[in-house]
């Protein structure tokens, strides 16, 4: 019994990213402007809606030049305060804690090389797993943590929640397109598209991204921007 409900499981799976492949397909195929066929889709399940968002933020990734910014982390910091007090999740149920630097006075004013506008839509992405597989536990008093600092040469900002964590066998194809493991089917709003677009934009700008996870515990998602010049994009 067991072996016939996991390949029922595994057709399920693989249905449901072949379905996904074929529509971004089609509507790359389909020779009408990306953004005008999105416009005109009516998702009916969570689910949907939430492809049709992916689909959109992918185009807006191979769509859209990256450019060159130098930003300090406090504007950034500001940014994500006022956007997580925006969510529908109660700050009562989970508190966003931006750390600083202990011990100091006035914070330390980091800068790094990035463009603004998909710095923000990177954290988004993140913060939104962040606070979505926290809100799996079913615990309240939970904690997202933002933190940015120094490494050697590097800059690292790390997003690191209490959540239900990612299981090892998961962890390798986290960034695939449409791919949503096993916590993923444990909610409707997963689409398997965030951390792979995440990975898209870091790519293009020459950046890297490192995730750890302990089941039960939590994820931490750590951004590394290296000191070298950023990559031009054609």
């Amino acid at each position: 019994m067991a072996i016939l409900q996991a390949f029922a499981a595994f057709l399920y799976l693989a249905y449901d990213y072949i379905r996904h492949r074929l529509l971004y397909r089609q509507l790359k195929t389909s020779g009408k402007d990306f953004d005008d066929v999105l416009r005109i889709m009516s998702p009916v399940t969570g689910e949907e809606e939430a492809l049709v968002r992916r689909l959109h933020d992918m185009h807006r990734v191979y769509a859209t030049e990256l450019l060159k910014h130098r930003q300090s982390q406090e504007r950034h910091l500001e940014y994500v305060q006022m956007w997580v007090h925006q969510m529908k999740t109660p700050v009562s149920v989970i508190a966003l804690l931006l750390q600083q630097p202990p011990d100091t006075a006035e914070p330390e004013r980091i800068q790094v090389e990035t463009d603004r506008k998909w710095l923000h839509f990177m954290l988004q992405q993140l913060i939104s797993n962040a606070l979505k597989y926290s809100r799996l536990t079913g615990r309240t008093g939970l904690s997202l943590d933002l933190r940015v600092r120094r490494e050697g040469r590097a800059v690292l900002l790390q997003v690191e929640d209490e959540g239900v964590g990612i299981p090892p066998e998961d962890l390798p194809r986290i960034f695939e397109p449409f791919f949503t493991g096993e916590n993923g089917r444990l909610t409707k709003e997963a689409s398997g598209m965030g951390l792979y677009l995440v990975k898209q934009v870091l790519d293009r700008l020459g950046r890297r991204i490192e995730v750890s996870s302990c089941p039960g515990e939590g994820t931490t998602v750590t951004i590394v921007f290296e000191t070298r010049s950023l990559t031009k994009l054609t």
